[in-house]
């Protein structure tokens, strides 16, 4: 209760405030090529990524092709699984 107070005085007055609910997943990277996938790479340890394009095909929400005129295209994002009712705990 404590937090919500704090946070309600923070926010007094405030108009400004843009708030969205919370993803935690793994930041990747796609690597398209003439339109096809070669690389899914997550952060890793922040120093090297992890090459993750054998795992690609179970993902459903990674087309391994899309439809481009570009030689290459890298998409940047966040995965995440979605678990419905799931509410972490504080």
């Amino acid at each position: 209760m404590r937090d919500k107070l704090a946070l309600a005085y923070w926010m007094q007055g405030r108009h400004d405030l843009w708030v969205q609910p919370k993803v935690d997943g793994i930041a990747v990277s796609l690597v398209y090529r003439h339109g096809r996938l070669v690389s899914l790479l997550s952060r890793g340890d922040g120093l090297r990524g992890e090459e993750w394009l054998a795992k690609a095909a179970w993902i459903p929400a990674i087309p391994l092709q899309i439809e481009t005129g570009l030689e290459e295209v890298v998409l940047q994002g966040e995965l995440y699984l979605s678990m419905t009712g799931h509410q972490q705990g504080g």
